[in-house]
């Protein structure tokens, strides 16, 4: 079963899908969540993006479009929709609080939403993906990382390049990975709790949250506060996804 068979499998077991209107945040290229929302029962799917062009495959009664979720109630109109999907988004989405109060806009009275993701930035590896550099390939979650646990979170820019060179990294190699660590766009950065309060204070009913949790590393909680200043001892850094069951 492939991750979006899962998820959608997940949604339509929590709330029912026959003929419904859903609302996919953040939608694949080849539409593989869309079409597993058509096959549970879901009447149409509009699937949103915000890259142009993005679409590679069209796919039956799903709309795709570019589209900005925090706008998604001036360009969908507001309660239009059923249900709002979104998968791998909770850390790529910028202005949380916007986004959620688009969601609640465009919900029907009565609408639910799943919203899932990686708070990454307070994860041990804190990245996403790869980065590609002349010296080989770095994976930020697995043995090719470079990058000690969570010191992106207690490194400056210039303390990451000088241990990344400390491990014989190509200096063009740690131009590339400081610039997806502290600079990518594609990255809210937010920590757990900021992403949980938001959700929780967005005037939609929580009606479930489950997390996955990673391996328990010890995270320099002390290092981490020092430089972080705005986080205390309560922040969790265990999550390695989580997901939000809500409704209007």
């Amino acid at each position: 079963m492939t991750f979006q068979e899962q998820m959608v499998s997940v949604f339509g077991n929590r709330y029912d899908l026959e003929g419904k209107v859903i609302l996919e945040v953040g939608a694949d290229a080849h539409l593989l969540s869309a079409r597993q929302l058509i096959a549970g029962g879901a009447r149409f799917v509009l699937a949103i993006n915000l890259w142009r062009n993005w679409v590679h495959s069209p796919a039956r009664n799903v709309m795709a479009i570019t589209a900005d979720i925090r706008e998604a109630d001036t360009v969908i109109g507001e309660e239009s929709i059923d249900g709002v999907f979104g998968i791998n988004i909770l850390e790529h989405v910028n202005n949380m609080p916007k986004v959620m109060d688009a969601i609640r806009k465009v919900l029907r009275p009565g609408g639910f939403f799943l919203l899932h993701g990686h708070p990454i930035w307070t994860s041990a590896h804190g990245h996403h993906i790869l980065v590609k550099g002349d010296g080989g390939t770095y994976n930020f979650a697995d043995e090719s990382n470079p990058i000690p646990p969570w010191a992106h979170l207690y490194m400056t820019e210039p303390e990451m390049a000088d241990c990344l060179g400390s491990k014989g990294v190509p200096p063009r190699d740690i131009a590339a990975i400081t610039r997806w660590v502290y600079h990518f766009e594609g990255l809210n950065r937010l920590p757990l709790k900021e992403i949980d309060a938001t959700i929780r204070g967005s005037g939609l009913a929580i009606d479930q949250v489950s997390t996955s949790d990673g391996l328990a590393l010890g995270a320099p909680v002390e290092a981490i506060l020092r430089s972080t200043r705005w986080w205390d001892e309560t922040e969790r850094f265990d999550v390695r996804q989580i997901t939000y069951f809500g409704s209007k």
